[in-house]
């Protein structure tokens, strides 16, 4: 038989150390078995990141300046529609009840504009409208104060010239 010819060194190195061949398999499974157990228990890197759930970084001081900022912004768009809607109103309550919700919504406005001013001072569009929403709100030394920072940062920032003359003269 050929096969047997041709396996016969095999054959003959196993007969001479015959612990090998169960050796072998035992080894690896052993080996194999150790490594699952180290990964499985924690071993190999840190995740650069939480698991689970939704992860979100953390935002710069900048950005989160931003934010708020927009938000804000999109608030005295608000603000402002709800005053234009108060003006326009003939029954007296109803008037006044717009006009409460645009105070109201400037106020949140401001707020989230202070908070941009206060995660990046430099932000001279947010004390620009730190300025228009305390005017909106009746503070007329606030708003000049406001005003005053926003052309500090921008000398000659057209937002807030015309603003800040107007809160001058009110």
């Amino acid at each position: 038989d050929q096969s047997t010819e041709y396996f016969a060194p095999v054959f003959q190195k196993y007969k001479e150390a015959p612990m090998r061949i169960p050796f072998r398999p035992l080894a690896m499974t052993l080996l194999l078995a150790a490594a699952c157990t180290a990964f499985g228990a924690g071993g190999g890197e840190m995740p650069s990141r939480p698991m689970g759930g939704d992860y979100k970084p953390v935002a710069s001081p900048e950005e989160q300046a931003r934010s708020a900022y927009n938000t804000a912004v999109r608030n005295v768009e608000k603000a402002d529609e709800l005053s234009l809607d108060a003006a326009r109103q003939t029954d007296a309550k109803r008037q006044a009840k717009a006009s409460a919700k645009a105070r109201d919504t400037y106020a949140s406005a401001l707020k989230k504009f202070t908070r941009a001013t206060e995660l990046n001072p430099s932000m001279h569009e947010a004390w620009n409208y730190v300025g228009y929403t305390n005017r909106k709100l009746g503070n007329y030394d606030a708003a000049l104060t406001a005003y005053d920072r926003a052309l500090k940062l921008k000398p000659g920032y057209p937002e807030a010239i015309e603003p800040w003359a107007m809160a001058l003269s009110e």
